[in-house]
């Protein structure tokens, strides 16, 4: 398996790591449940775009992210 580095260089391979160790250090704990108490709600396409060039950004950022 390819290490998380090579798939997701720079800051992004750095928040996914962080993911799957447990809940985000950028978020605290009750803000992540006030975020999932409302409704889900449809997302617009130009959102998704939005969120997938932030997220190539961050891929492409050789430097990690800050802590």
């Amino acid at each position: 398996m390819e290490r998380l580095e090579t798939l997701a260089p720079g800051g992004l391979s750095v928040v996914l790591e962080e993911g799957l160790s447990g809940p985000p250090l950028r978020f605290d704990v009750e803000g992540i449940r006030a975020a999932f108490e409302g409704p889900d709600e449809p997302v617009t396409r130009a959102f998704a775009s939005e969120v997938g060039q932030a997220l190539l950004a961050m891929a492409r950022d050789p430097r990690p992210a800050v802590h």
